[in-house]
């Protein structure tokens, strides 16, 4: 069983909270690390100084450029239309974040993941994860990132 701390459940609720305010469908990495860096005193802005609004800005561009790499200009992407669906699905993306979560948990000894095992299961994760490309699209630097939650974590 994938047991969780309270901050930890607190970002797996604000994930899927992200998802519906962005009406995705779906609960990705991207939605993980919005929810890391919605809290300003907490493991995500300490350790990547990036704020959540402009994480959102960001992961629209990315919107916007995946969308005209098919072809397809969005003037305004809040008014699409999307189907809202009453169930959330997790994307393979997600799986493998969760997964790799827990690794960093039992790897410190831990019996439940925290805020850092999901921080650090983004900046470790291989590609293709949005979170990772989210993060770099705003000019972090895994490698940094990782350094500073392994410092934070010896203090």
């Amino acid at each position: 069983m994938l047991r969780m701390t309270k901050d930890a459940r607190n970002i797996w609720r604000d994930a899927g909270l992200e998802s519906m305010r962005r009406q995705d469908g779906y609960i990705g990495s991207e939605h993980i690390l919005l929810a890391l860096l919605s809290n300003p005193n907490g493991v995500g802005v300490a350790v990547t100084g990036i704020h959540l609004e402009d994480a959102r800005e960001a992961l629209h561009r990315l919107d916007d450029q995946a969308l005209a790499s098919i072809g397809i200009s969005v003037e305004a992407p809040d008014s699409m239309h999307r189907r809202r669906q009453s169930r959330m699905s997790v994307t393979d993306s997600v799986k493998r974040t969760l997964a790799d979560a827990r690794r960093e948990a039992e790897r410190r000894g831990a019996k439940a993941i925290d805020t850092r095992d999901f921080m650090l299961a983004i900046v470790n994760a291989d590609r293709p994860n949005l979170g990772l490309r989210l993060l770099e699209e705003l000019g972090c630097d895994p490698k940094k990132i990782r350094t500073a939650l392994h410092e934070r974590a010896a203090s």
